[in-house]
């Protein structure tokens, strides 16, 4: 029986570090911004939700282009198996939207 070996710099704190660090290179070449960043460790890959925040004037088809190329950059940077599901949600009018502030991903 084979045991499977998880890199160890992914392991712990350091992968928080990791995926935000990608997310600011990836949002940051894309002109976009992020939000409510949540991952775990399931087995043998990551599981990473992120919200992304796209300008009222956007169309909504350029939007989805441009999560899925942050959901497949972010898997392919990560150096194991990851899932990354992102959350669309307009810059504008965020805050109105939700009346109860969103857990940021990042450490106090």
């Amino acid at each position: 029986m084979a045991i499977l070996q998880r890199p160890a710099r992914l392991l712990g704190p350091k992968v928080g570090h990791l995926i935000r660090a990608r997310l600011d290179a990836l949002c940051a070449e894309l002109g976009l911004e992020y939000h409510g960043v949540r991952f775990r460790t399931t087995g043998y890959r990551q599981i990473i939700e992120v919200h992304l925040l796209f300008p009222d004037k956007m169309r909504l088809g350029e939007a989805h282009r441009l999560a899925t190329q942050v959901e497949e950059q972010l898997a392919l940077d990560l150096e194991m198996p990851a899932e990354v599901t992102t959350h669309l949600e307009s810059l504008e009018d965020h805050s109105e939207v939700h009346h109860v502030e969103h857990y940021t991903g990042r450490p106090d």
